[in-house]
């Protein structure tokens, strides 16, 4: 990830998070295509939509059709659940799922194929 300074202003609301509560509650955006990717607290009924908003959205060499959501089951085994990020994006509910512990949202760059 990027280090950048970010200046702080009256009124703008800073949020910090135990290390320890962020490791059992958390989501993971994987992307070159968007502007804060990493690791994000996972908080209640969080959509798709929410997690890139948090990310502070796409950039424009996002592949917006197909992203690809790699989900942990009880099991242990890996779904990879497919869904249109525009859609979801507009607040399709097919495409704008809710999120789960552990879910790696895979987002791709138009330009460079499925590389982060």
């Amino acid at each position: 990830s990027k280090n950048k300074d970010i200046e702080l202003h009256d009124g703008d609301t800073l949020e910090i998070f135990s290390i320890q509560d962020l490791e059992k509650n958390y989501v993971i955006l994987n992307s070159t295509s968007v502007m804060r990717p990493g690791k994000y607290q996972l908080v209640q009924d969080m959509r798709v939509s929410d997690l890139i908003y948090a990310a502070d959205g796409l950039l424009n060499d996002a592949y917006d059709y197909v992203a690809h959501i790699s989900r942990t089951k009880k099991d242990l085994t890996t779904e990879l659940i497919a869904i249109n990020v525009k859609n979801a994006i507009s607040g399709d509910l097919d495409h704008n799922i809710r999120l789960q512990f552990m879910d790696e949202l895979n987002i791709y760059n138009k330009n460079k194929g499925q590389k982060f």
